[in-house]
């Protein structure tokens, strides 16, 4: 929403950068959910599915963009996108039900991870 509002390039570089950094949590999170509550013939499938409708938003999220700033203007695409994603956001929390946790592992906790020198590394490259 703050896209929205603002006037200034170089807030909408920062509101943009912040938003990039935290879709990707959005995107690991649906990832694991799909691969998580489908069985494993199916698990291919929808994953593909989830990679190529996310694909296809990209693409028309930039045709919509177009047609909104031709006929509005740049602010009003952030309004509708904001609209929307809060919407779908809300059908999301209220309908999708909790994950059943198909994939079992052993049991681990947030520390843990810490003592994966490998894993633990990745985050400095």
């Amino acid at each position: 929403m703050a896209l929205f509002f603002t006037h200034s390039f170089s807030w909408l570089l920062v509101f943009r950068f912040v938003q990039g950094t935290l879709i990707t949590g959005v995107t690991t999170i649906l990832m694991t959910y799909a691969a998580e509550e489908f069985p494993i013939k199916k698990k291919g499938m929808v994953l593909a599915t989830y990679v190529s409708v996310t694909l296809a938003g990209g693409l028309l999220g930039r045709v919509l963009c177009g047609f909104i700033t031709e006929h509005f203007n740049w602010e009003w695409f952030f309004f509708i996108t904001t609209v929307m994603t809060t919407l779908v956001s809300l059908l999301i929390y209220f309908c999708l039900s909790e994950s059943t946790g198909q994939v079992k592992s052993g049991k681990q906790n947030f520390t843990d991870h810490f003592k994966n020198l490998p894993l633990f590394s990745i985050f400095f490259i």
